[in-house]
């Protein structure tokens, strides 16, 4: 585990080259890039959140679960 640790320090720049060009290679042809990337889960996570507290009418809270007694 050390030594993997060290080589990675030791090729750090080329470490970070191979990431540039992965991220580049991966999102040439889109209009948004990497930004999309990360809107996306967000716009995402506002529908949901919509369409399950207002549409559905689902809350999260745990009044609804069974409780427990004790012996």
């Amino acid at each position: 585990m050390l030594e993997l640790a060290r080589s990675l320090r030791k090729n750090r720049r080329l470490l970070g080259d191979f990431i540039v060009r992965d991220l580049r290679g991966r999102y040439v042809g889109s209009s948004m890039g990497f930004f999309w990337s990360v809107v996306f889960p967000f716009l995402n996570l506002v529908i949901y959140m919509f369409v399950f507290s207002l549409v559905l009418r689902t809350r999260f809270d745990d009044s609804s679960s069974p409780k427990q007694v004790a012996l």
